[in-house]
């Protein structure tokens, strides 16, 4: 709190402590945050994200199940689908404005 706006009145800061201090956590959270089916047969699973401005993560599973591949991705793009050479995305711009975006997949 006091990082994030050091010139906030003690009182506020005090306010927003206590908001913190009240705040339900889960015990538990999700190993991950999405499914994603490849033209190849491979599945992507992308990683739980602890903060939204983290890359995504994804463990790549080749047909059978075995680990083929870790990638990444922008933080601020979606994946419509997973393609053999590119990724068609959805992308959000620093106004969060939204743009269509094609990545290439690099082996």
């Amino acid at each position: 709190i006091d990082e994030f706006n050091p010139d906030a009145p003690e009182m506020f800061r005090e306010q927003w402590r206590a908001s913190l201090r009240e705040q339900r956590v889960a015990s538990s959270f999700p190993f991950i945050d999405q499914l994603l089916a490849a033209e190849d047969g491979s599945i992507w699973v992308e990683q739980f994200r602890w903060r939204r401005g983290e890359p995504r993560r994804y463990l790549v599973l080749d047909p059978d199940g075995r680990l083929a591949a870790r990638a990444e991705m922008p933080a601020r793009a979606t994946p419509f689908a997973i393609r053999t050479d590119r990724i068609p995305a959805l992308w959000r711009d620093g106004d969060d404005i939204e743009h269509v975006r094609v990545y290439p997949v690099r082996r």
